[in-house]
């Protein structure tokens, strides 16, 4: 009874709790929502992104990814909204979804070409290739330095490498030079890629290409692979990226040094085409003006570099690249200025590639590629008079196969064809008739071809892979015809350790110039290495490995001017060197030691390595008769780099590099170095036989991006030299007193303590 009356009523206590709890029902789904979550992870390595921004466009509040890469995203929003995925050194994603969604994200990095799907590499290091260094997309923009954004700086942080001139983006690679090192570009090999005062030896220079184009960079400081020829101590691999070919992007950033902007995008609708286009400008000359009294390293220059890329067929891609720059040194309005010294300066570089690359089917692919290579300089005084020019100039033709005839077994071949062509003079301006002296002139061509072919096999036993090779190179100019076999073996040691052993020769012809020149000889032979490595990488799950590599390289041939340096006798005589010092044959030795090398990759968390190396670097002179340490002798060098995500927009990161001591080329003893002057040293019968000082510098930096719906702003701020160490670098020589046998020497501190900002804004 007293229930149906409760129920009759119509304002009873039971109708109306029904009555506002659907009301509560209603409203409480805007209130409080749904959510949409889901998991980041890195598109290339497939890694879980932690501290990873996510938020809905157009409202407030955000949230950051955990360790795992998920996160839950709470709203009052209805319908499809648009989900804001940001990280430093990942692109911003913009993702549609629904509230109840579950989503997996993939985040691409900056560095990497957008498309439509990428390969997933075998973790972290799955995209090197075996026995490389290389460099990802982050690591490479925060070692290039906010003073150059160079590449080959970046480079110089890497195991085995050092340099002695801070000013220089040149570097050697276990005690060899930087002359023998190769720079491949798309698989073209570069002659001297650099914005510099051609002509001249105190100098400083900067690497033509711009980080932003590169899409990756291998470093092979062991026996060389046998697609790269000409050279005998190294190679770097670079390769350009497409453009995106999903929607259009623009970037551009500006800082104390230069000012960038790149732009990339598609090519209509079907996303068959994309285009890529950078261009930067220097303001490096003033900076350079503030820390060096020398007016020779104060150039300027300007560069661009561009790329179309086309989907002729869905097994046939076609690419066209330019690379455009020049470079200069202006002094108007000096008119103190010797008639042996630079007034005015101009260089251009220009390179230009078509490539092909056709895949018929799974199992094979062939890479074609034609290039064009162009330098000019012209160096003259302030009456105008030419104290040095110069052309050089290359046509390049190859192509390189790959066929994998099993599941173990793959073979590659290819072919290669260079003609060349270089001239150039050297002139010395006089007081007194004839008024011009020539130092040095040379004009000459020649043709460089070669080929290469090598087999790799995979056997159960250990997952062992053999493989075995061979180049053969030619040149129109020289009777040498040269056949370099290379052979190696990798295979599984303990848990999860690699063994791997390697052998293999190569051989680099002497450049026209050192043929043609007036102190040159047409009977020059190939200059030639043998490699000897072996090396056992342990990993620790799978973003660790800890490398230890023993290496021998035994160098014969290799080419100097032995007459070209003063020094004293047997007899204690004054040998003064003629004016034209003839190229030689002359040195052997070799180039052997140990490198460590620890490294940590992941997107999560600390990031970087610590490498140290022992090397011992030597040469024996044929024509003088002497054993000593080689001028890129370094016996202890250590390299340390370290990056760390602190938050989802702010990135910190460090380099630290220490170096024993470079030799001093030439022949004298002990002496006082004092920065930015001269200082005089006894002349020796020894050659080699002082170093530089300590090598030591520790630089820092910082990335703080804000990310907005459709744009994000990033400050990058950097101090070089954070503990202001005293490097120093040698200039040159100077005068030779045979009274007193001594020979006056210039050395010059580089980069003090340095404090550099810059911003970039991507649309």
């Amino acid at each position: 009874m007293a229930k149906g009356w409760a129920c009759a009523r119509p304002f009873c206590m039971c109708g109306v709790m029904n009555r506002l709890l659907v009301l509560f029902s209603i409203i409480a789904v805007p209130v409080f929502g749904e959510t949409i979550s889901g998991r980041v992870t890195d598109l290339v390595t497939g890694e879980p992104l932690a501290r990873v921004k996510v938020e809905l466009a157009g409202q407030v509040g955000e949230v950051a990814t955990g360790s795992d890469g998920r996160f839950r995203l709470d709203s009052s929003a209805v319908g499809e909204q648009t989900l804001v995925v940001a990280t430093i050194g990942y692109r911003p994603l913009r993702q549609r979804a629904r509230m109840g969604d579950d989503l997996e994200l993939k985040l691409q990095p900056d560095s990497l070409t957008h498309k439509e799907s990428v390969d997933v590499a075998a973790g972290p290091y799955g995209a090197e290739p075996a026995m490389a260094v290389g460099l990802s997309g982050l690591e490479l923009r925060n070692l290039a330095s906010v003073l150059a954004d160079d590449p080959l700086r970046a480079v110089q942080a890497l195991p085995g490498v050092a340099t002695n001139d801070e000013f220089k983006s040149q570097f050697s690679l276990r005690g060899a030079g930087f002359s023998r090192i190769g720079i491949y570009l798309d698989g073209v090999l570069l002659n001297q890629p650099f914005h510099t005062l051609q002509g001249e030896r105190d100098t400083a220079s900067i690497t033509i290409m711009e980080g932003d184009t590169l899409e990756s960079v291998n470093l092979f400081s062991g026996p060389i692979p046998v697609r790269y020829g000409d050279r005998t101590a190294g190679v770097l691999e670079m390769y350009t990226r497409e453009g995106d070919r999903r929607k259009f992007a623009l970037r551009a950033s500006a800082s104390a040094t230069a000012a960038t902007i790149f732009a990339e995008g598609p090519i209509g609708k079907s996303k068959k085409a994309s285009w890529l286009v950078g261009a930067r400008k220097s303001y490096l000359e003033y900076i350079i003006d503030r820390t060096s009294d020398e007016p020779s390293l104060s150039f300027g220059f300007t560069d661009a570099q561009a790329k179309l890329t086309y989907d002729v067929l869905p097994k046939w891609n076609v690419s066209l690249s330019l690379t455009d720059g020049h470079s200069g040194l202006d002094r108007k309005g000096n008119t103190n200025l010797g008639i042996n010294t630079i007034f005015n300066s101009r260089y251009r570089y220009t390179l230009t590639t078509l490539t092909t690359r056709f895949t018929p089917s799974s199992r094979f692919y062939v890479v074609s590629r034609a290039s064009f290579i162009r330098q000019r300089y012209d160096n003259v005084n302030i009456n105008r008079a030419s104290l040095a020019a110069g052309s050089y100039g290359e046509w390049v033709g190859g192509a390189d196969a790959t066929w994998s005839w099993s599941t173990r077994g793959t073979f590659e071949f290819g072919t290669q064809f260079r003609r060349l062509r270089d001239e150039g003079a050297r002139n010395r301006i006089l007081t007194a008739a004839p008024f011009l002296q020539v130092v040095d002139r040379f004009r000459g061509t020649g043709l460089r071809s070669g080929g290469y072919v090598n087999h790799s096999y995979k056997i159960p036993f250990r997952n062992m892979t053999m493989s075995v090779g061979a180049r053969f190179d030619g040149h129109s100019e020289s009777a040498v015809k040269l056949f370099l076999p290379a052979a190696s073996v990798a295979l599984d040691g303990w848990k999860n350790a690699k063994i791997h052993l390697s052998w293999a020769q190569h051989a680099q012809y002497p450049d026209l110039n050192q043929w043609f020149a007036l102190a040159g000889r047409l009977d020059l032979l190939p200059q030639r290495s043998t490699h000897y490595e072996a090396s056992v990488e342990q990993r620790v799950g799978d973003k660790t490995r800890v490398r230890v590599e023993a290496f021998n390289r035994l160098d014969r041939d290799l080419l100097f001017q032995p007459l070209s340096e003063a020094r004293l006798t047997s007899t204690g005589a004054v040998f003064l060197p003629p004016a034209l010092p003839r190229w030689e044959n002359s040195w052997r030795g070799y180039g052997r030691g140990v490198e460590v090398f620890l490294q940590r990759r992941t997107s999560n968390g600390f990031a970087g390595w610590v490498s140290y190396m022992y090397s011992v670097s030597r040469i024996r002179d044929g024509v003088v008769g002497q054993h000593f340490d080689s001028d890129s002798d370094q016996r202890h060098t250590a390299n340390f780099f370290g990056s760390y995500r602190l938050r989802p927009t702010v990135n910190l990161s460090g380099r630290y590099s220490y170096g024993s001591g470079f030799t001093v080329p030439g022949y004298f003893g002990a002496a006082t170095i004092t920065t930015r002057t001269s200082t005089v040293a006894p002349l020796s019968v020894r050659r080699s036989l002082f170093r530089l000082p300590t090598q030591s510098r520790l630089d820092f930096r910082i990335n703080k991006v804000w990310v907005h719906d459709r744009w994000h702003f990033t400050l990058f701020a950097e101090v070089i030299n954070l503990l202001n160490h005293q490097n120093l670098r040698f200039q040159d020589y100077g005068g030779v007193s045979t009274s007193a046998k001594t020979i006056r020497l210039s050395f010059e501190r580089t980069f003090p303590i340095v404090p550099l900002a810059g911003v970039m804004v991507e649309f």
